[in-house]
């Protein structure tokens, strides 16, 4: 790769991600509700993801797994090619455990899905993040890689 950065250079569609990119982006979207377990693993954790609206309209915390653009209420933010911003994790993560729970998810799922398929923010699509640990943790338990 000679030092090159492969996650940019994609179609404009796709926020300008490559298709490695794509492919890390659908790895972290498809084994959100197992790594959740790594990244928020305080009762409290799910409390932030699951927070009511403010007064903006915003949680500015993800509930679903989704992906967007420069949106702070997804879950992986793109704000331009080739950044891909993790929102999911909160100040509670095992700091070695979160770099390497992201990576696994991104390196192990995303081969053969069309992230343009993929759920994008669109009012709050898209699947539910685990409501308690204890939904993350048989999340993570039952995940096949």
């Amino acid at each position: 790769l000679d030092g090159k950065n492969v996650c940019g250079g994609g179609p404009t569609e796709e926020h300008g991600l490559s298709v490695a990119a794509q492919g890390l982006l659908g790895g972290l979207l498809r084994h959100a509700p197992a790594i959740a377990a790594l990244t928020n693993p305080t009762v409290n954790s799910y409390k932030r993801l699951h927070a009511s609206t403010t007064a903006s309209g915003a949680t500015w915390s993800p509930s679903t797994v989704t992906w967007g653009g420069n949106d702070r209420t997804v879950m992986v933010r793109v704000p331009g090619a080739p950044r891909l911003e993790l929102r999911l994790p909160d100040m509670a993560a095992n700091p070695y455990m979160l770099p390497a729970a992201a990576a696994a998810a991104a390196l192990a799922g995303g081969e053969g899905l069309d992230v343009s398929k993929l759920d994008r923010a669109r009012g709050g699509e898209g699947r539910a993040l685990p409501l308690t640990l204890g939904e993350a943790l048989d999340a993570l338990e039952n995940d096949k890689g």
